[in-house]
């Protein structure tokens, strides 16, 4: 648990080491202490230091006391911000399409942009959206004032408002909704067929299965058993575009069907598996795979009767059916490829199942 100092830093541990971490006086402070976890006291002595140094006006060596230079940087546009930070750290499409959202901020300076006003703008143009969704772009902001503060182009980051995980909204389907959404997918939308399905028994996100190529199919073997199956190899970036991850998961049957209706064996190994009406690779000009697969998304959930339904939606379904069959919280996080706090909302279906399980056991009681 973290270990809380008298200015409001706090100790943490990471990695075998404590690490000095929180916001004093709007400067936001990260750093190591290289110390091990037996030295606390130690720790507790540099935290204690940092906490003088940053109310003194020092910090990282530099002072923090505003000179004339840097109060006309503070005054630099939140939206050039954006665009410097976004050519230093080569985002792709996906994050630029997301940015774009931040257009009402961009004039706004950068140094007097405070979480109240952030939370006034969130709450006004991000309505609408899932929790999970707004805290996607409250971090790619989060990401562009912190690169400012390494950069020197800002003198603080406030903490921007992120959802607590326990609001986040959750939707999944049934055995009967999903093959009532299946069935449905048929006719001048029966392109939407593999794809949907592929995502609902892979948990994959949307733009994975979208985009994925036919070479990311491979024929695994069990060492135990020796039966052959396949598996799908996930590759996405990591965050702020700082290289890639990957994660090889074994396909349910119905994915593997997914792949056959999609044809999968044929062609080269580099297009794409999944078509869209025209028979062509779905287009990456809309910037997401929700967008890219809209209209056909939106008519199939309306067949099915289940206009609340979101394309993400079908990740949570497959999760949800992984936790109920009995899979470990870290066996789904490595299906979804989610950190340890995100895998967390499935948590509670293990005692909803263990009640159930123990009403059907034989007991004594009322004999």
């Amino acid at each position: 648990m973290p270990e809380k100092g008298g200015q409001g830093l706090k100790l943490k541990e990471r990695n075998g080491r404590w690490q000095i971490h929180g916001m004093l006086n709007g400067v936001l402070v990260r750093q190591s202490t290289g110390l091990p976890l037996r030295l606390k006291a130690e720790a507790i002595a540099m935290r204690g230091q940092v906490e003088r140094d940053i109310l003194d006006g020092v910090w990282d060596g530099r002072s923090l006391m505003p000179r004339p230079e840097e109060e006309e940087v503070r005054g630099i546009p939140l939206g050039q911000l954006i665009d410097e930070c976004a050519r230093a750290k080569k985002w792709g499409r996906g994050t630029l399409y997301n940015l774009a959202a931040f257009e009402d901020l961009r004039e706004v300076p950068a140094g007097q942009l405070t979480a109240s006003m952030y939370r006034t703008w969130r709450d006004e143009h991000l309505e609408g959206l899932a929790p999970n969704t707004q805290d996607r772009y409250t971090a790619q902001l989060s990401a562009v004032l912190r690169w400012a503060y390494d950069n020197e182009l800002v003198l603080g980051v406030p903490k921007l408002p992120k959802w607590n995980l326990n609001d986040a909204r959750e939707r999944w389907l049934d055995e009967e909704e999903i093959w009532r959404l299946l069935d449905v997918c048929d006719g001048k939308i029966a392109y939407m067929r593999p794809i949907v399905q592929f995502l609902v028994f892979t948990g994959c996100r949307a733009g994975e299965g979208l985009w994925m190529p036919k070479r990311a199919i491979k024929n695994m073997r069990d060492r135990a058993t020796g039966h052959g199956y396949l598996a799908a190899e996930f590759v996405t970036r990591k965050t702020g575009g700082r290289g890639k991850k990957t994660r090889l998961v074994p396909l349910h049957e119905e994915a593997v069907e997914a792949l056959e209706l999609a044809g999968w064996r044929q062609g080269e190994a580099m297009v794409p598996v999944f078509r869209n009406r025209d028979g062509q690779p779905w287009s990456r000009s809309n910037g997401s795979a929700g967008s890219a697969i809209a209209w056909g998304w939106n008519e199939a959930r309306k067949r099915a009767g289940l206009e609340d339904v979101r394309v993400h939606d079908l990740r949570h379904t497959f999760a949800t059916h992984l936790r109920i069959a009995g899979a470990q919280l870290d066996e789904i996080r490595h299906h979804l490829g989610v950190t340890e706090h995100m895998v967390q909302r499935y948590a509670s279906l293990q005692m909803s199942n263990m009640r159930s399980a123990l009403a059907g056991l034989p007991g004594r009681a009322g004999a």
